[in-house]
């Protein structure tokens, strides 16, 4: 998986830290060659025009040869997903200097398309308590979307959408506990919560094959066979990934990256590998990205642990937000957009009722430690629903279940996106269509659609949009910058219930004035409005 290492016998020991109690481990580990017997292990070649936002990352040696030694993804016009391994380099005698797109040629050398203006390894790599963070981000130096395809030999397409809802990640893989449905008379929970059901992911990367040939891309449907929060195992049976698949992604059914393809679980390939859950990462993409003025969307909560304690403390302390009866203390935390309770159990340890509606939470397992709690509210969260299943088990009354922001679906973007008659968009719609899609970096409508729905804050400056008749009604959405747009009316924004600031500057002065009581009703329910002052004209 790891070009960089000198010998398979680096593919096996990283392989351990996921498996060592699934696996019988090997008693030796000797240097060794790539088993040229054994493709992207089993795979077949991806076809020009799909899977266009893989890329392969390129290295110069002392001929500038330019050969293919990692793959990756491309997630904004301006960076790639690739390993951590691949960025801080096993070798250390190699250098990264450019990406490729296309279906790439055997012998994997050739020249790169886009340089790289530098680099990033996530700073937990090989050091996380639960798998390797075997991350690593590459920054063009220029963006791809200056690109012509038409003067090279292959195409770019849109980036492609890292999922990192860890309530959808775990639907793609579908974990699922085998039971023990063995008679115990000591009626203990016999659950076997490592064994899981076995989804099939795609791998693509451009590396090693069972030929012995790399530098094309291939793509390979594999099941998984083991996962932790962190990591999953998946392949074997011939089926795999191998030298130069480092940093490639790991899709879901619907194009989602779920994960990179890391490492390996044996000597040689073949034998099925490891990849490393994107959801881990997100927020360390994120702030890396914005540390150089470019912004990726991520769903997951990325605040700072200490001020998410100190903003539950500070809701508690809020008046009228617990009260203590004949029944036990009541705690209401509705509406105060926390995205951690970890601190909860410590906080109100007598608790036996919590209102958690209308926050930002995606675990609540800090609820299980609760031992008065009888019942709680979790509507519009994004609860995974074996974790609220988990605390129906304990007996807790879980209010809510059916009401999680990832069930709203029925947005007017979405019903305008997936219908099937497309001739009968309207240009303003397909106009605002167009925008999203490249705003969250996805063709997919559901895709889009259940960030939509979860959006706090939308950009939609310079997007040419006449209409935003297709945001009306999202549920979360509190800024909107829609600035130098020709719009034609200003209406849709009464239905952006949460909205607390817009931003409308250079927008057509006759809108401004004919909708002049949009605005003002705007205002008067709390929305800070920012519009240029109308210019002054003279004779």
């Amino acid at each position: 998986m790891t070009v960089f290492r000198k010998n398979q016998c680096f593919r096996f020991i990283a392989g351990i830290l996921l498996v060592a109690s699934v696996y019988p481990l090997l008693s030796g580990c000797q240097p060794g060659n790539p088993d040229a017997t054994l493709r992207i292990y089993g795979g077949e070649p991806v076809p020009r025009g799909r899977q266009t936002s893989v890329v392969a990352l390129h290295e110069s040696d002392e001929h500038g040869s330019g050969k293919v030694v990692c793959s990756g993804t491309l997630i904004h016009p301006g960076v790639v997903l690739t390993a951590g391994h691949c960025v801080a380099g096993g070798d250390g005698d190699h250098k990264l200097t450019g990406i490729s797109f296309g279906p790439g040629r055997d012998g994997g050398t050739k020249k790169p398309q886009f340089e790289i203006s530098s680099t990033a390894v996530h700073p937990d790599y090989k050091a996380h308590p639960r798998g390797n963070m075997d991350f690593g981000l590459v920054f063009l130096a220029t963006p791809v979307e200056s690109f012509d395809p038409w003067s090279t030999a292959g195409a770019a397409g849109a980036p492609a959408f890292i999922e990192d809802d860890t309530a959808i990640v775990r639907a793609s893989l579908a974990l699922r506990p085998a039971q023990d449905h063995t008679d115990h008379t000591d009626h203990t929970d016999h659950t076997d919560h490592t064994a899981i059901a076995a989804p099939t992911l795609t791998m693509v990367g451009y590396g090693l094959r069972e030929d012995g040939r790399s530098g094309k891309k291939y793509a390979v449907d594999v099941p998984v066979t083991q996962s932790n929060p962190s990591e999953i195992a998946l392949g074997g049976s011939g089926k795999d990934s191998c030298d130069g698949d480092s940093g490639g992604p790991v899709l879901d059914a619907a194009g989602r990256v779920v994960a990179v393809i890391s490492r390996g679980l044996t000597i040689g390939c073949g034998n099925g590998g490891i990849a490393t859950v994107v959801a881990d990462a997100s927020c360390w993409i994120r702030e890396e990205a914005l540390n150089r003025g470019l912004e990726i969307l991520v769903s997951q909560p990325c605040g700072d642990p200490g001020k998410q304690d100190e903003e539950l403390r500070r809701a508690l302390d809020d008046h009228g937000s617990k009260t203590r009866g004949p029944d036990g203390t009541r705690v209401d935390l509705s509406g105060w957009y926390l995205e951690s309770i970890a601190k909860l159990p410590d906080l109100v340890p007598d608790a036996t009722s919590v209102n958690l509606k209308g926050n930002h939470l995606t675990d609540v397992r800090e609820l299980l430690w609760m031992r008065h709690l009888r019942e709680v509210d979790l509507s519009f969260n994004n609860i995974p629903a074996d974790d609220m299943a988990e605390l129906q088990r304990k007996g807790i009354v879980v209010r809510g279940t059916n009401l999680q922001l990832s069930t709203f679906l029925a947005t007017r973007f979405f019903d305008a996106c997936s219908r099937p008659d497309q001739a009968s968009l309207t240009d303003a719609e397909i106009s605002q269509i167009g925008a999203l899609r490249a705003r969250f970096g996805s063709n997919d409508c559901a895709t889009i659609n259940k960030r939509l729905v979860k959006t706090l804050r939308l950009q939609l400056s310079s997007r040419k949009l006449k209409s935003v008749s297709l945001l009306a009604g999202l549920p979360l959405l509190e800024q909107l910058d829609l600035s130098d747009n020709p719009l034609e009316s200003l209406k849709p924004l009464l239905d952006l219930e949460n909205l607390k600031s817009l931003r409308i500057e250079h927008v057509p002065q006759t809108v401004l004035e004919a909708d002049h009581d949009v605005v003002e009703s705007l205002r008067n329910r709390g929305v800070q409005v920012e519009m240029a002052a109308p210019e002054s004209t003279t004779n």
